[in-house]
């Protein structure tokens, strides 16, 4: 017979598999990505200005 005492007091334990979970980890893993592209696009562009900068001063 089950009654409400046998129920664990807390909240339950998240299921790392649970789809809000896993849409969580989607998220934070296409930030991530963005970051990199922005920090690689950001990377390129400074190069580019800097080459051009020395080649207009030679």
């Amino acid at each position: 017979m089950s009654t409400r005492d046998d129920a664990a007091p807390g909240p339950a334990p998240r299921d790392p598999l649970a789809p809000d979970a896993l849409e969580a980890e989607i998220r934070d893993d296409a930030r991530s990505e963005r970051r990199v592209a922005w920090i690689g696009l950001v990377g390129v562009l400074v190069t580019a200005g800097v080459l051009v900068l020395l080649s207009v001063l030679r």
